[in-house]
């Protein structure tokens, strides 16, 4: 097979991206809280790694519009799982930044949903989980280039 009959075949795979995507959009609402959702938590995780950061940010990190986020953030505050603060040199520019609070609840949805992955993954043989290990550092690398 020529490298472009490859990179074809790849292009053409790549659509179980999304399908992938989707089934664990849906294991992720079976498994987290019901008071949040999938939203709430591409929030929080966006803060876990990137830190504090503005409205913008956070609506460009996790592709969603400000009007939509900003319900996300009052849902976030009220529940303290994070906290908003205004700049000081401008007051129109607002920061969000993960709390104790957040960064606990975080954790646990976390080890809820790695909890019900192993149970899923341990399901295959052991020549499959060798393959999806080299697929998933291989996406690892592609996600991570720029």
């Amino acid at each position: 097979m020529n490298n472009s009959d490859l990179v074809d075949r790849l292009v053409k795979n790549f659509e179980y991206v999304f399908l992938f995507e989707k089934k664990m959009a849906k294991l992720q609402k079976e498994v987290f809280s019901k008071h949040v959702t999938k939203s709430h938590i591409d929030v929080l995780i966006f803060l876990k790694t990137e830190g504090r950061s503005t409205m913008s940010q956070i609506c460009e990190g996790i592709i969603i519009s400000n009007p939509n986020l900003t319900p996300l953030i009052d849902k976030l505050v009220e529940l303290q799982y994070v906290e908003r603060s205004h700049d000081t040199n401008d007051r129109r520019i607002v920061t969000i930044d993960l709390t104790k609070s957040g960064k606990i609840f975080l954790e646990k949805e976390k080890s809820a949903l790695d909890k019900n992955l192993k149970e899923i993954i341990k399901k295959f043989p052991p020549t499959k989980l060798e393959t999806m290990k080299n697929i998933l550092e291989n996406v690892k690398i592609f996600v991570e280039m720029e």
